[in-house]
């Protein structure tokens, strides 16, 4: 009785265990959901910039006040990205492909 009890406790479970359906219904879920949040704001974006033309688009960016906004921005990207990289390489965490499972020691 206690094995049975032992074998039922560590018994994993698959995360594709779900029905058909369901997985159907959650991926379906998920597609419309980035639909709505990523795609359709993104579209309607790009539409908008260029509903005069490709031409006027890229002669948007001549304009002194356009110049003015995007050269901060691009500093501060700039500036972010740098920061990461140093203090990603000064601490160091473990590593995305090390194993999270406590490994035993080789030393005798």
């Amino acid at each position: 009785m206690a094995t049975k009890l032992r074998a039922r406790r560590h018994r994993r479970i698959s995360p594709t265990s779900e029905s058909r359906i369901v997985q159907w219904v959650l991926t379906g879920l998920s597609l419309l959901f980035m639909g709505v949040i990523l795609v359709l704001p993104l579209y309607s974006v790009f539409h908008e910039a260029f509903a005069k033309g490709i031409g006027t688009f890229f002669a948007a960016f001549a304009e002194p006040d356009a110049r003015a906004v995007i050269r901060p921005a691009l500093l501060v990207g700039a500036i972010a990205v740098l920061l990461n990289v140093v203090f990603r390489l000064a601490a160091p965490g473990p590593s995305p492909s090390s194993s999270s499972r406590a490994r035993p020691s080789s030393s005798p």
